[in-house]
């Protein structure tokens, strides 16, 4: 992701308040979020890839705290012009309650696929069956089509279907909306076949862990716990590596940089809260313990989508597991314009 660059340091720091100012938060949230913004401004970021800035956040967690490594992480992709837009968009639908308005465009997305996450039958509560999403389109009279993924399937057994299933698809000018572990599946899918997406033209990605998620390493420091958990796996009849190959680490299966072929644009959309944002007691405990290794949204490290192609909407305030700052009705009305400003018309 290509930076704005901040020589113009006040004009910057003006966009990015007008942005802060129609977001909803309180005010020493705000406050934080301007002292971030300022301090990206003292650096130079012209120069800074996106592994310097990662090693920056690391820093800042460790000398100042996750929370501020937070604030300042939700900055940098406000210094980028794409991010602006989106933040901009997402939270103006959500202030005036916009319904979703198909495209006007003479070219609109002829299909939705979704990639449902993991469990996705089994608990559809979750959110993870993108169901609100298929709703939402639907009745703008778009057609929809969830992925048929095996709901506990291992990254390999997913893949297989992933392929079988586009290799029967005809649309062209489609979307595609990943969730969660399907976004790790899409993108386990992709590695060794580029054109596995040839009649995909947005890739939408919603809370993806696209590099793992820290759960598994928490459960297997904890014997007791990794104990419990393979029992639990076994009396379900489930794969254990279902779980495990989702670990993020150095050679893990998800070790590998995202490539996109070119024709193809993407939306990585994340949620970005503070420890005081997470809703659940789960959603709160895991981002305590994550925390450790820096911010992240209880599930996944922010830092793991800093440098990806494509383009970032951070939500403020929300964490991994669908609440009400997940506002899919303004999701749906920031795709839609994208679509028909970014992708149909570049």
């Amino acid at each position: 992701m290509k930076q704005a660059t901040l020589h113009d340091r006040d004009s910057f720091i003006k966009e990015c308040d007008c942005i802060l100012k129609i977001l909803d938060m309180e005010t020493d949230e705000y406050q934080s979020l301007v002292s971030a913004i300022e301090f990206l401004g003292t650096e130079s970021l012209d120069d800074v890839t996106p592994d310097d800035f990662k090693r920056i956040v690391r820093r800042e967690s460790n000398q100042k705290g996750v929370e501020f490594a937070t604030c300042l992480v939700y900055a940098y992709w406000l210094s980028t012009p794409k991010t602006r837009w989106l933040v901009r968009n997402f939270a103006e639908s959500r202030i005036h309650n916009q319904l979703p308005v198909r495209t006007t465009s003479i070219h609109p997305p002829e299909i939705v696929y979704i990639v449902p996450g993991a469990l996705y039958k089994e608990y559809p509560a979750t959110g993870a069956d993108g169901q609100i999403l298929i709703d939402l389109f639907s009745k703008l009279g778009i057609q929809t089509q969830r992925v048929p993924l095996k709901s506990d399937g291992r990254l390999i057994e997913n893949t297989r279907i992933l392929h079988d299933f586009f290799r029967t698809q005809r649309c062209r000018n489609a979307i595609l909306v990943s969730l969660s572990k399907g976004s790790s599946d899409l993108k386990f899918a992709m590695r060794d076949s580029p054109a596995l997406l040839d009649s995909i033209s947005l890739w939408v990605n919603i809370a993806g862990t696209l590099s793992g998620t820290p759960l598994i390493q928490w459960v297997r420091d904890r014997p007791v716990v990794d104990w419990i958990n393979r029992l639990s796996f076994r009396l379900r009849g489930r794969d254990y590596r279902f779980f495990t190959e989702l670990q993020r680490l150095e050679g893990g299966q998800l070790d590998f940089p995202l490539s996109l072929p070119n024709h193809l644009q993407a939306i990585h959309i994340t949620a970005v809260p503070l420890r005081r944002h997470a809703r659940t007691r789960y959603a709160k405990y895991s981002h305590h313990c994550f925390s450790k290794w820096g911010p992240n949204d209880g599930a996944l490290m922010l830092e793991d989508l800093i440098g990806l192609p494509g383009d970032i909407l951070p939500i403020w305030g929300a964490d991994h597991y669908c609440g009400p700052r997940w506002d899919f009705q303004a999701l749906t009305n920031v795709i839609l314009r994208y679509w028909e400003e970014h992708v149909v018309h570049d």
